[in-house]
C-alpha cells in the first residue's frame, strides 16, 4: 500500500489464497463471503479486486457468491471487526440464511459489477444447499497496517466427519545414500501411498480403485514404492493416519484430477496430496539461521525419536566444556514454570547460545530426515544456517561445526566497536528497498536479500534509523530489529579474522553435496580447497546474504522441491515469493 492505513492488495490475496490452501478447498465452492468492507471508494474497490483474484481464478462464475459486511448492520468496531463478521458468517451456517447488507444503493464506480464473481445480498433469504452438498463460507479481516486475516468455514453436517478413534499405519522407505545416511531406517509413522501411471486417467482409476478399498477401512500393506512406480510418468503419494483419512484425501485427489485446476492441487499439497509428472524433481534442503530458535524446539521429538535425542547428546559434549553447563539445559526446560520459560528465553537471545542451540536442531532435523529416507541433492542455508548445510554437504563434521559457530557467537558477541549498528527488515519491492538505500546518506547496506518483497538492512545506527523513517513516509514497512550488532555488515568485518583462525584449526573440507555460499550466491566450488572453504566462511560474517540469488542458483540446478530444515518455518515464505 501506499501508507499505513492504505491496503495492500497483495498481502490480501496471500492471505486469501493461504487459507483456502491450508483448507485444501476449492475457493470456487464458496457460495458466501464475509468481506472486511469498511465502505471507502478506494478500500471496497481493492479489497473486490484481491478477492476476485482469488475466487475469480479458481472459476467461481460471476455472481455466484454472496458478499457482505457486518459493518452495515452494526458499525465499525475497529480492532473486533473480524470477531464480530466470524461470529456472523457462524450463526448464518447454524441457521442456513444469509442476512442482509444494510444502505447498499449505489455501487463502488471502481468495480466491474458485471464479471465478479460477487453479488451484494441485499435481503434476508435462505442460504440454498451449495452443489457439493457443504455451505462453505470466507471471512476477511483486514486491519490497520496490513493485518490481514482470512478464515474459511464449512457447515456441520452430523456424520461427515466421524470421530473414530485413530489408529497410525507405516510403510517401509529405502534408507537414503549420503554423507548424513549412517543410521539405520526406520519406518515413517504414518501411512503413504504412493501410486504410479502413465497418465492422468489411468491413475484417476487406480485413485478411485484405492479410494473404494479405503472406504471400506482397508489400507495398503506397508511397503516401500517400487522403482517402477517412482519413474511412471504420472505419479500421487497421499500421507494418511488411517483409513478414514486416506479415503477423504483420494476423495479430494479425485476431484483434483478431474477438474485439472492447478490452484486445487496447490491446495492439497498443504495436506499431504502430492501429484507429479515427469522425472523426479531434485530436492534442496533449506537450512534455517539465527532467529528460529524458541524454548524448548524439538523436544516433544527428543524424547520420542532416539536420532534426535543423541544429536543432542552428542551437542552437548562438545559444548559443555565452552559453555560451562550443558547445551540442552539452555533449550529445555520445565514448560510449566513461566519463570524458567522467561530465563531461557533471555538465554537463547545470547548469540554465543543461540548458533549452537540451532545448529544442533538443524542437524537432529536433518538426521531424523535422513532415518525417513529423505535426502537433499543440493543445500543452502540462511546465514548461521549455513554451518548446518555444511555439515549436510560432508564439508564439516558435527563437532567441528559446534566449535566453529561457537567460536562465531564468540567473536561476535565480544566484538567492540564504535558503534554497532543497527538493522531493520523492510516489507515492499526488492527494487524500490535497493534504491532508497542506495541514495541514503551514511553507511547502509542491505544486509540479508531475502526476497522480492523482503530484506532486512543493516548499517550506522543514525543512518539506519535515517532510512527506516525515510521507508515509512514512502508507504514501505519498515521495522527495527532488536539485535546487538548490524550483522553481515563492515560493521562486523573485525570478527571475521579470529573466526578464521579458529577454523584453521578445525577440518573444513570442500562440499560432497553441492552447497550454495551466501557470500555469492552460487555454489561453493567442486574443488574447494580449505583456504577457498576459510575465505568464504571468513566473509560471510560481514557479507550480505545473497538469499535470492542462491534460490535462483538452486531452482537452475533443477531443485523443484525445497524442505526446510530448523526449528520453525522461517524460509517458507521466501521461497515462494521468489521462486
Amino acid at each position: 500500500g501506499k501508507g499505513i492505513t492504505a491496503p495492500n492488495p497483495v498481502g490480501q490475496q496471500l492471505a486469501v489464497r493461504r487459507a483456502w490452501e491450508n483448507a485444501a478447498e476449492d475457493p470456487a465452492s464458496a457460495s458466501a463471503v464475509e468481506a472486511h468492507g469498511t465502505s471507502t471508494r478506494v478500500g471496497d474497490a481493492a479489497e473486490l479486486n484481491s478477492l476476485t483474484e482469488v475466487f475469480g481464478a479458481a472459476g467461481a462464475a460471476p455472481h455466484s457468491i454472496a458478499l457482505g459486511s457486518v459493518k452495515s448492520n452494526i458499525g465499525h468496531l475497529k480492532a473486533a471487526a473480524g470477531t464480530a463478521g466470524l461470529f456472523k458468517m457462524v450463526s448464518s451456517l447454524r441457521e442456513k440464511v444469509l442476512p442482509p447488507s444494510l444502505n447498499f444503493r449505489d455501487p463502488n464506480p471502481n468495480v466491474d459489477w458485471d464479471t465478479v464473481p460477487f453479488a451484494v445480498n441485499t435481503a434476508l433469504r435462505a442460504w440454498p444447499e451449495a452443489p457439493g452438498g457443504v455451505r462453505r463460507a470466507g471471512v476477511s479481516a483486514f486491519g490497520f497496517g496490513g493485518t490481514n486475516f482470512h478464515v474459511v468455514l464449512e457447515e456441520h453436517i452430523p456424520g461427515r466427519h466421524k470421530p473414530e478413534p485413530k489408529v497410525f499405519a507405516s510403510a517401509a522407505v529405502p534408507a537414503a545414500t549420503t554423507v548424513t545416511a549412517t543410521l539405520p531406517a526406520k519406518p515413517p509413522l504414518r501411512g503413504a501411498l504412493v501410486l504410479g501411471a502413465a497418465d492422468d486417467d489411468e491413475l484417476l482409476g487406480k485413485v478411485r480403485a484405492a479410494l473404494t478399498d479405503a472406504g471400506g477401512g482397508r489400507v495398503p500393506t506397508p511397503a516401500a514404492p517400487s522403482a517402477e512406480v517412482l519413474a511412471a510418468p504420472v505419479r500421487a503419494a497421499v500421507d494418511y493416519a488411517d483409513a478414514a483419512d486416506l479415503a477423504g484425501k483420494l476423495d479430494k485427489l479425485d476431484k483434483a484430477l478431474s477438474s485439472g485446476n492447478p490452484a486445487i492441487f496447490r491446495m492439497l499439497r498443504q495436506q499431504g496430496v502430492f501429484v507429479g509428472r515427469g522425472p523426479a524433481p531434485k530436492v534442496a534442503f533449506l537450512y534455517t539461521g539465527q532467529g528460529s530458535q524458541y524454548v524448548n524446539m524439538l523436544q516433544g521429538l527428543a524424547a520420542r525419536e532416539a536420532v534426535v535425542g543423541q544429536t543432542f547428546a552428542e551437542a552437548d559434549q562438545v559444548m559443555t566444556p565452552l559453555l560451562g553447563r550443558s547445551l540442552t539445559s539452555y533449550i529445555f526446560v520445565d514448560g510449566d514454570d513461566p519463570d524458567a520459560r522467561k530465563a531461557a528465553e533471555q538465554q537463547l537471545l545470547q548469540t554465543e547460545i543461540t548458533q549452537p542451540a540451532v545448529l544442533a536442531t538443524d542437524l537432529a532435523m536433518t538426521r531424523l530426515l535422513s532415518a525417513y529416507g529423505i535426502a537433499p541433492d543440493m543445500v543452502m542455508g540462511h546465514s548461521l544456517g549455513e554451518y548446518g548445510a555444511l555439515v549436510a554437504a560432508g564439508s564439516l563434521t558435527f563437532e567441528s561445526a559446534l566449535e566453529a559457530v561457537s567460536a562465531r557467537g564468540h567473536e561476535m558477541a565480544s566484538l567492540t566497536v564504535e558503534d554497532n549498528g543497527a538493522m531493520a527488515a523492510v516489507f515492499g519491492p526488492l527494487p524500490e528497498i535497493e534504491r532508497i538505500v542506495g541514495e541514503a546518506d551514511g553507511y547502509v547496506v542491505i544486509a540479508n536479500i531475502n526476497s522480492n518483497s523482503q530484506a532486512v538492512i543493516g548499517g550506522a545506527t543514525a543512518a539506519v534509523e535515517t532510512v527506516v523513517a525515510t521507508f515509512n513516509a514512502a508507504g514501505i514497512n519498515a521495522v527495527r530489529i532488536p539485535v546487538s550488532h548490524a550483522f553481515h555488515t563492515s560493521i562486523v568485518a573485525p570478527a571475521s579474522v579470529p573466526l578464521v583462525s579458529a577454523l584453521r584449526r578445525l577440518d573444513v573440507r570442500g562440499p560432497k553435496v553441492p552447497c550454495v555460499a551466501n557470500v555469492t550466491g552460487e555454489f561453493y566450488p567442486a574443488d574447494a580447497t580449505t583456504d577457498t572453504m576459510l575465505d568464504y566462511l571468513g566473509k560471510q560474517v560481514a557479507s550480505p546474504v545473497q538469499f535470492v540469488r542462491g534460490l535462483n542458483t538452486l531452482y537452475d540446478a533443477g531443485a523443484r522441491v525445497f524442505v526446510e530444515v530448523g526449528p520453525k518455518k522461517a524460509l517458507h515464505g521466501f521461497v515462494e515469493d521468489v521462486l
